[in-house]
């Protein structure tokens, strides 16, 4: 676990200058320069490049580092994985843009109504998603080398520093919109352009090309099957996470997306260190879970979903005490406001999700990966269902909402699936010692006298609710990892 550990350190504390960008980017900047609509275009435009990414990818990302150990040699070429890496997302790329032409029409007509402006600037589309697919892909095989901070550093950082020069230049000299845009997408292009020379660096060989018959028939039998399920099983899931932008775009408009937006970032911050964790743990689940030990998976687990827990519990409270201070904070905060249900439901999506740890991973990285497809047809059936009718009546909280109860029934049933199939679970006591330190502080947090200046509560309730539950994760040693983090910094024996 030592370079999981550093590098997850590493990786989580860029995460968190990203994370503080982004705060500065999407919740200040963009509500300052930015109409409503005008963020609710991007953010639909770079919602729907993803989910058309993960369909060009056929899989690629996932079976990168499902497969890397089978192809992995010390002539530094791997078996030519790295060019059918390359090559078989550019075919799935080709395969989406047909589709684009065949629906175009399709696809216009859902959002002309509500959402106008998405139809006019939907050419920027498929620029958008050929740089999501490679980076995607880019990232995984980064993974494989156990290199997760470079490419951390370009997505979390590097894409936020050069969204902040783009918006500021459109404020400042006043440029169309349709420049704006353009910048908007080449920001990923050359993210794309500096992940790929980082990566090559990274291999001796990687031009090398190795025929299909070197491969032994049952790995390529079993890959192909393992795309077809991971093809299926991850559009729908993705779809399961972007569909609250797609309809909202399309049944209330992009005006409410963009306040949607907003509030979902703020929340989506809880899960941030997870996605760390997750990348730089998941090649070596895939060892473990190829060398059938499984002692070791669920020792991973424990470890990761305690860990998960602990930090997102605490995000999860300094966001929800604080929500009301942070609308009167940003620009046009009375407008943005009208977001602050789908901080908590959201919030309480992603405290789940981190909640419940490696769960998924484990699934797909094992020979039960079959039932992800089942599974995800069921939530997304369930999401539209819940979209459609929960967003007429709740507004964008109804999205949330939707969300929200999509993501508990997702991970439910696949904390369920490891359990029955492998006998192993991610919980203990100091789980449910976590869970009451956080109610226990959110109460207190409530008790804690409110102060005029949004500021000066801010800070003064941040600074008491985050002392108690600091000194009640070491008081009550809730996690190994974490004391001996705290002990080797400040040379303080916590027992």
């Amino acid at each position: 676990m030592g370079i999981v550990i550093r590098q997850s350190f590493r990786s989580t504390l860029i995460t968190y200058a990203g994370a503080a960008l982004g705060a500065m980017t999407v919740v200040w900047l963009f509500p300052k320069v930015l109409t409503p609509e005008q963020i609710g275009l991007t953010r639909l435009l770079l919602e729907t490049s993803v989910i058309f990414a993960f369909f060009a990818q056929l899989g690629t990302a996932n079976a990168v580092v499902r497969y890397f150990p089978y192809f992995k040699d010390n002539s530094g070429r791997h078996q030519g994985i790295i060019i059918y890496a390359a090559f078989v997302p550019f075919i799935g790329f080709l395969l989406v843009t047909a589709v684009y032409f065949i629906f175009r029409t399709a696809i216009s007509s859902y959002f002309e109504k509500q959402s106008a402006l998405f139809v006019t600037y939907l050419f920027f589309l498929l620029p958008l998603t050929f740089f999501n697919v490679y980076l995607s892909v880019a990232e995984a095989l980064s993974s494989t080398f156990l290199r997760i901070v470079i490419p951390r550093l370009i997505r979390e950082v590097g894409i936020r520093v050069m969204m902040i020069l783009i918006t500021v230049f459109f404020s400042v000299f006043g440029f169309d919109f349709t420049t704006y845009l353009y910048l908007y997408v080449g920001v990923y292009g050359i993210a794309l352009l500096v992940n790929t020379f980082y990566l090559l660096k990274q291999i001796k060989k990687p031009f090398q090309w190795i025929l299909p018959a070197d491969i032994p028939k049952n790995t390529w039998k079993e890959m192909g099957s393992f795309l077809v399920f991971m093809i299926l099983a991850g559009l729908g899931s993705t779809l399961v996470t972007k569909i609250d932008i797609i309809m909202i775009s399309g049944m209330l408009g992009l005006s409410f997306t963009g306040i949607y937006s907003i509030a979902f970032f703020m929340a989506a911050a809880i899960e941030m260190p997870a996605r760390s964790v997750v990348q730089i743990t998941s090649p070596i689940l895939s060892e473990h879970i190829k060398q059938e030990e499984w002692n070791q998976v669920e020792k991973l687990y424990k470890q990761v979903t305690l860990n998960q827990f602990i930090v997102g519990g605490f995000l999860f409270l300094l966001l929800w005490i604080n929500i009301d201070n942070i609308f009167e904070i940003i620009p046009k905060g009375h407008i943005y406001s009208q977001g602050k249900y789908v901080v908590l439901f959201v919030g309480l999506a992603k405290l789940f999700d981190v909640i419940t740890g490696i769960n998924l991973s484990i699934i797909a990285y094992s020979k039960y990966f079959r039932f992800s497809l089942f599974l995800v047809v069921f939530l997304l059936v369930l999401t539209i269902i819940t979209n459609k009718l929960f967003i007429p009546l709740w507004g964008i909280s109804g999205a949330a909402f939707a969300t929200a109860l999509s993501v508990f029934l997702n991970n439910l049933a696949a904390l369920i699936i490891v359990y029955l199939k492998s006998r192993i679970h991610p919980f203990s006591v100091n789980n449910l010692k976590t869970l009451l330190l956080v109610v226990v502080c959110i109460v207190a947090g409530y008790l804690i006298p409110a102060f005029s200046n949004p500021w000066v509560d801010l800070i003064i309730r941040s600074g008491i609710l985050g002392a108690i539950y600091f000194f009640g994760v070491l008081g009550l040693n809730l996690s190994d990892d974490i004391s001996r983090a705290f002990q080797s910094l400040f040379h303080i024996r916590v027992r």
